[in-house]
C-alpha cells in the first residue's frame, strides 16, 4: 500500500512538471517497480524528485514517515535580495552563533493531508486551518525541526521573486488570476484549486521547481511575527525550529527598535504600526487602537524614521515604492494580540500578492480562508547560543 501511495505522489509531482496524467502514472510506476521495501520506495521517490528538479526540490520524511515535497531556499545576503542594499552579510534567517545555515527547506505547496497528517503535496486540495494554533500544532506533530513558515522566511522568498522579476500570479479570483483571467488551476471546492495545478507563473520563481500559491488560494498563517497593541514582535528562527519556550509555555517574543535591534516588548522607542485615517504608518511611539489598510507600497513613516534596509528585509516596509508593481495589500489592527496571514485567498482579487499580509486576526478567532505552509531546518544546525 505504501509503495502505491508513493507512486501516486510521484505521478502528481510529474504532472506539476507538465507530464500528462497517463505519462506521469506510467513513469512513476516504472520508477518504483523494482523497490522491495518502503525504505527503497522512499529513497527512489526522493531521488526522482531531486533529479527532476536538479536539486532544487527534495522529499523530506518526518518522524512518522510522512513525505513532503520541499524547495531548497539557499542562503543569501541582503544585497542579493534588495535593490540598492550594500549589506553582504547573510540575511538573518540564515545566521547562527555557529556555522551559518546553507539552506532552509520550504514547503513547495500549501499543506494538504497524507493519511491524516500535514504534508506538502502536489495536486492536492489545500487544507483549511481556521486557527494558527491548530496549524502550529500540526507542524509540531511532525517532529523537531518542522515549523509553520516564519514570516521572515516568507519575506526572503518574496524579495527573491521581486529581484528576479518573477513575482507570482495565482488563484485570487475563485480559480483564476484576477489580472489575468486566462490563468487558472484545477478546481477542488469552493474557489480553491489543486496545489501546483496552475501555470508556472504561479510559483515564486516562475518554474515548476518553485514555491507555489504564495499569491491566493488560501491565506497562509505565518509564524514568528505578531502585533501586540500595534507593537511589532518577532521570534528568531532558532527558537521556532527548536520550539523554545519558557516555564509558562510562551515563545521568547521580542520587539525591535528603529534600527531593527531586539528589545524587550514594551520598551520605549520600539516599533509599532499605527493607523491614521485608515492608512498605515511605522512609528516608534505607542499607538491608539484601530484598523487600517493600504497598498504595501503606501506604508508611511512617522517621527523622522528612516527606511532602514533591515526593515525592508524583514518585510515590514516595502522594498519598492513603485505602485506599478503588484506586491499586495497590508492590513493591521493595533489592538491586542494580532496574528499574520499572508498571500491573500481565492477571493482577495486585486489585494492579493506575494507581499500581502493581514495582521488583524486575534488568536481565538476561527478564520475559514486560512491554510499553512511547512518549513524545515535540521535542528542540529543550532548547536549553541541564540541568533539575532
Amino acid at each position: 500500500m505504501e509503495k502505491q501511495c508513493y507512486a501516486r505522489l510521484l505521478a502528481d509531482e510529474y504532472r506539476v512538471w507538465g507530464l500528462s496524467a497517463q505519462e506521469a502514472t506510467r513513469k512513476s510506476a516504472d520508477m518504483l517497480a523494482l523497490c522491495q521495501s518502503d525504505a527503497e520506495a522512499q529513497a527512489a521517490l526522493k531521488e526522482a524528485v531531486e533529479t527532476l528538479s536538479k536539486g532544487e526540490n527534495t522529499v523530506l520524511f518526518d518522524q512518522n514517515g510522512v513525505p513532503s515535497v520541499m524547495v531548497r531556499l539557499k542562503a543569501v545576503s541582503g544585497a542579493e535580495l534588495l535593490e540598492g542594499c550594500e549589506d553582504q552579510t547573510l540575511h538573518e534567517v540564515f545566521r547562527t552563533d555557529g556555522e551559518p545555515l546553507e539552506e532552509i527547506w520550504v514547503g513547495k505547496y500549501l499543506s494538504g493531508r497524507w493519511e491524516g497528517a500535514a504534508a506538502s503535496l502536489p495536486m492536492a486540495a489545500p487544507t483549511r486551518y481556521p486557527s494558527q494554533d491548530e496549524a502550529a500544532e500540526d507542524c509540531r506533530r511532525k517532529g523537531l525541526g518542522w515549523c509553520l513558515t516564519p514570516y521572515f522566511v516568507r519575506t526572503v522568498l518574496s524579495l527573491k521573486s521581486l529581484k528576479e522579476g518573477t513575482l507570482p500570479h495565482g488563484n485570487n479570483d475563485k480559480g483564476h488570476d484576477y489580472f489575468r483571467p486566462q490563468e487558472q488551476g484545477t478546481p477542488c471546492g469552493e474557489g480553491l484549486v489543486l496545489t501546483g495545478s496552475g501555470p508556472c507563473v504561479w510559483s515564486h520563481n516562475g518554474k515548476p521547481s518553485g514555491v507555489w500559491d504564495m499569491n491566493g488560494n488560501l491565506n497562509e498563517w505565518d509564524g514568528g511575527l505578531r502585533l501586540v497593541d500595534g507593537e511589532i514582535q518577532y521570534v528568531p528562527l532558532r527558537d521556532m525550529i527548536l520550539d523554545t519556550r519558557d516555564a509558562h509555555g510562551a515563545l521568547p517574543w521580542r520587539a525591535m527598535d528603529m534600527a531593527g535591534c531586539p528589545v524587550a516588548p514594551g520598551t520605549a522607542g520600539s516599533l509599532h504600526y499605527d493607523v491614521t485615517n485608515e492608512s498605515i504608518c511605522l512609528t516608534d511611539q505607542p499607538v491608539r487602537p484601530g484598523i487600517g489598510n493600504c497598498a504595501f507600497q503606501q506604508i508611511a513613516l512617522k517621527n523622522g524614521l528612516e527606511e532602514a534596509d533591515i526593515l525592508k528585509l524583514r518585510g515590514l516596509l516595502p522594498p519598492t515604492r513603485d505602485e506599478g508593481v503588484v506586491l499586495g495589500w497590508r492590513w493591521v489592527c493595533a489592538e491586542g494580540e494580532r496574528l499574520p496571514l499572508s498571500g491573500g485567498a481565492y477571493k482577495a482579487i486585486d489585494h492579493a500578492g506575494a507581499f500581502f499580509t493581514g495582521i488583524t486576526k486575534p488568536r481565538e478567532e476561527r478564520y475559514q480562508l486560512a491554510g499553512m505552509r511547512l518549513t524545515y531546518v535540521d535542528p542540529r544546525r543550532f548547536e549553541k547560543g541564540d541568533t539575532k
